[in-house]
């Protein structure tokens, strides 16, 4: 069960995240539009076949999801890259939901 006081500002500066950020070829935070699917506040972490985002609605008690889009020539480098993400998050009893 994902904890629900979880914020998506403290999972940014989890020691992990910070790591994995480290090893993207970019990164940084983005915000979904009001009424679009990907509403709320993200964390992008971008390599070069793979780009994964880290969403957190604006609802107070949003729970956490992630979305991973692939270069169609790498889809096996899209499973490693959002598993890590998801197994960092699951040190912190965070399951997050996919989109």
């Amino acid at each position: 069960m994902q904890k629900t006081t979880v914020c998506i500002n403290d999972i940014r500066n989890f020691p992990e995240i910070k790591e994995l950020l480290k090893t993207c070829e970019g990164c940084g935070r983005t915000w979904g539009r009001k009424g679009s699917y990907y509403y709320g506040s993200h964390i992008a972490f971008i390599r070069k076949e793979a780009i994964v985002l880290l969403i957190q609605g604006k609802k107070k008690g949003s729970r956490i999801a992630v979305a991973h889009f692939v270069k169609d020539t790498h889809p096996q480098d899209e499973c490693i890259f959002k598993n890590e993400l998801i197994a960092i998050l699951a040190k912190y009893g965070i399951s997050p939901e996919e989109r």
